[in-house]
């Protein structure tokens, strides 16, 4: 097991980054309050990808850390659908309030898929190359 600081850091900033959505929407921290605690699905989906992105930074194997993300992307538009219903979010329209809401998010989501590709290919082009 390796420590390796940027991807805790990019762990971090995509934490704080779906920690934001509840209060870019309007809605406070409270609402975070029910994504994270509420006890169901959502919320253990939220738990496993901040566990899983954190728990990444100590893996040698770069691919591992885009399990967190896609964990955490998927319990945050649950938890749209289960707070807004389903009509409202699956709408082109809630779609992109949604995005809007969650834009820093998405953002450190893309941010999160960049860096472990490029760190995966210069992985395979330093074994190539040894």
């Amino acid at each position: 097991m390796t420590f390796k600081p940027s991807a805790f850091a990019v762990a971090v900033a995509l934490i704080l980054a779906y920690c934001t959505v509840p209060v870019f929407a309007g809605h406070g921290a409270g609402v975070m309050g029910l994504l994270l605690f509420s006890g169901g699905p959502n919320a253990t989906m939220a738990w496993f990808g901040i566990l899983a992105s954190l728990g990444a930074s100590f893996l040698r194997w770069e691919l591992a850390s885009l399990l967190g993300p896609v964990v955490l992307a998927i319990a945050l538009w649950s938890g749209f659908v289960e707070i807004y219903g389903q009509d409202k979010v699956l709408s082109i329209q809630g779609m992109l309030t949604g995005l809007i809401w969650s834009v820093l998010f998405h953002l450190m989501l893309l941010i999160s898929f960049v860096r472990t590709l490029l760190l995966w290919q210069e992985q395979r082009e330093y074994e190539r190359l040894h």
